[in-house]
């Protein structure tokens, strides 16, 4: 997910289960989002998250206890698991 999320500012929901992803950019955090989905089973809409340094970058980004996500895959897919490139965003105008 790239950091210039902080320019959706309609942005309510975003989904990102499935996507492997290490953590999130600090400036989705600037966003007005009412519902972050990291997994399919989470039980809230939104979590808490922790600042935290990306080693890597050095880069200030977000984490939580669902972070880093896991390769999805089920007992029908055997051993290859599935990996999605991009993430949703959904965006709902309120009039």
């Amino acid at each position: 997910m790239c950091s210039d999320c902080s320019l959706c500012v309609c942005v309510l929901t975003t989904v990102c289960c499935w996507y492997r992803l290490p953590h999130l950019p600090v400036e989705l955090g600037q966003c007005s989002l009412k519902a972050i989905w990291l997994s399919e089973n989470q039980a809230q809409s939104m979590l808490k998250f922790q600042e935290d340094v990306d080693e890597q970058t050095g880069r200030i980004v977000l984490t939580c206890f669902l972070l880093p996500q896991q390769a999805y895959h089920t007992e029908s897919m055997g051993q290859s698991p599935l990996y999605v490139l991009s993430c949703n965003l959904y965006v709902f105008l309120k009039y």
